[in-house]
């Protein structure tokens, strides 16, 4: 039969839990209705298999410290990562929110060096069992920041991603002044060609910059953010040396 009813605590906040001795399983109250729980007792350690919402988590406690059963059945710590904004956001942008508080304050270890490319899944804090239960996956190996800032400054350091944005928005300004200067020239002899490429080049680096708020830089689409780019600064040169021909009438 249904035995006592326990107590635990959550925030200072009681939170009533009552054993079926028989069955050896937990039932939760309150808001916590929709999770039961097994429990397992030995005298060396501890086991309980929660279920919550159709996803099993496993805790283990023994030598008086509680542990989780993590990923190919290892008994992993549990994380209590830091964490930067989006404290009860963490569904933001699908989720993002979850990844970008926890992957922010590793930026403090990669100022001048990053981690390396591809090694956000290393360094992120994959066993942060609570930031994972209100992100909604459990088991969910965080591969990449969905953001291309992070992932650069991550990957290479924050300064190489300040170097890497002033090239950009050096080309973005120069692009923008020599197309005002030459918006009154399109009857006068102006190359509207030259115009239309140039602006095509410049929308298309900018359209990847607003993109790489939400996304990573994938082998699919970044060579082609790369083509156009210095698509767009050959055609800077172009426009300057035309320019300076038409100014000294060359031909």
């Amino acid at each position: 039969g249904l035995g006592d009813v326990y107590k635990r605590q959550e925030l200072g906040k009681p939170v009533a839990v009552q054993k079926d001795h028989e069955m050896q399983k937990l039932y939760f109250f309150d808001r916590y209705t929709g999770i039961t729980g097994l429990l397992r007792e030995n005298e060396e350690f501890q086991w309980l298999m929660l279920d919550i919402e159709g996803k099993d988590i496993e805790f283990v406690k023994y030598d008086g410290k509680l542990h989780v059963v993590g990923y190919n059945g290892l008994i992993t710590d549990i994380e209590h990562p830091e964490t930067f904004g989006f404290k009860g956001r963490e569904s933001f942008a699908s989720g993002r929110g979850y990844i970008w508080s926890r992957a922010l304050p590793l930026l403090k270890k990669a100022v001048f060096l990053g981690y390396g490319p591809d090694t956000f899944t290393y360094i992120f804090p994959q066993n942060d069992i609570a930031g994972k239960l209100n992100y909604g996956a459990i088991w969910v190996i965080i591969g990449k920041p969905h953001n291309w800032y992070l992932q650069v400054a991550l990957g290479s350091g924050i300064l190489s991603l300040v170097f890497l944005l002033c090239f950009i928005l050096w080309f973005i300004i120069k692009s923008m002044k020599l197309l005002a200067a030459r918006s009154h020239q399109r009857n006068n002899g102006g190359n509207s060609e030259e115009r239309v490429f140039l602006c095509a080049a410049l929308s298309a680096v900018i359209g990847y910059l607003a993109a790489g708020v939400f996304n990573d830089s994938v082998v699919a689409v970044s060579p082609i953010f790369w083509m156009m780019l210095g698509f767009g600064i050959r055609m800077l040169k172009i426009s300057e040396t035309n320019a300076q021909l038409n100014l000294y009438g060359g031909s």
